[in-house]
């Protein structure tokens, strides 16, 4: 794998290949938008000019000598509403990974070569966008430390109410013997914040967060929480799993806390890094490489 700078005499109809993808890609979560074909070459001259306007780069991931993705970096971009912050920033307008690339690496190390090159002109910050449904590459972009600054929102004023629901968030319920001294942990230990607590005193139900990451804990007790604590043990049976941008960091934070893993950091099989950490009600969470 290799990061390199567009080169026109021999990347022109590769990128516009990966733009092509990306846009057809996009127009699946959203009909109204164009086929690819219909304005690739616009926008990709479009794209030429707001580079040299915001001293951009187009950034490529060549694989043994194909170009498979791409990322358009603005170093000094700068909003021209006259109630934004007129300080300028990096922004990331595209990035784009081909489907049989996808899975490997490619689009972390586009974004990681856009971020460098921003902060090389010294922007204090880089942002970008996301089409709503693209959850791949909105899992990536939290991963790796991006989060909320603006949310655009929409309403059809024309369409029929929806018929068909939208699942938002998966929240594990974790059953624990006691909520306080369950959430004492999760902050103390993982770093978590308590959402609310409910139930009286004591409480019998709490939310736990970090970050995007969701957990409930319930009050059950022993007899009820199956399968028992040690077959959970015994054969690795998991409450919930949290993916994480860097395993390897985390645990050193989770180790200088004193938590207690029922698997310290590994790298599996399949090549990504990992460990689990157990609660003190016997839960096993996860914590898996993104």
């Amino acid at each position: 794998m290799e990061i390199r700078d567009y080169d026109d005499t021999r990347d022109r109809d590769a990128v516009r290949a990966c733009f092509l993808e990306l846009q057809d890609f996009e127009r699946a979560l959203d009909s109204r938008m164009p086929a690819g074909e219909q304005i690739a070459d616009a926008y990709l001259e479009l794209m030429w000019k707001r580079c040299r306007e915001f001293d951009g780069a187009v950034l490529v991931a060549d694989s043994e000598g194909s170009v498979v993705g791409f990322v358009t970096v603005w170093a000094r971009y700068r909003s021209s509403e006259p109630d934004d912050d007129p300080a300028e920033f990096g922004f990331i307008s595209d990035l784009v990974v081909l489907a049989s690339h996808r899975g490997q690496g490619f689009g972390r190390a586009l974004l990681h070569a856009a971020e460098a090159r921003a902060r090389e002109t010294g922007a204090p910050a880089i942002r970008l966008s996301v089409k709503a449904g693209n959850t791949g590459a909105e899992a990536l972009y939290r991963g790796e430390g991006f989060a909320n600054a603006e949310l655009y929102l929409e309403k059809s004023l024309n369409r029929p109410r929806a018929t068909r629901a939208r699942l938002v968030v998966a929240k594990p319920f974790l059953f624990v013997s006691d909520i306080n001294a369950a959430c004492d942990f999760y902050v103390g230990r993982l770093g978590f914040d308590v959402a609310f607590r409910y139930g009286g005193d004591p409480p019998f139900y709490a939310e736990i967060r970090r970050d995007g990451v969701q957990l409930a804990l319930r009050l059950a007790d022993e007899s009820d929480r199956q399968p028992p604590r040690e077959r959970r043990k015994e054969q690795e049976l998991l409450s919930a799993t949290i993916l994480v941008n860097d395993p390897r960091l985390l645990f050193e934070d989770y180790e200088a806390a004193g938590a207690t893993f029922h698997k310290r950091l590994v790298t599996e099989p399949w090549g990504k890094q990992g460990f689990i950490v157990e609660d003190p009600d016997g839960n096993l969470v996860s914590f898996a490489e993104l």
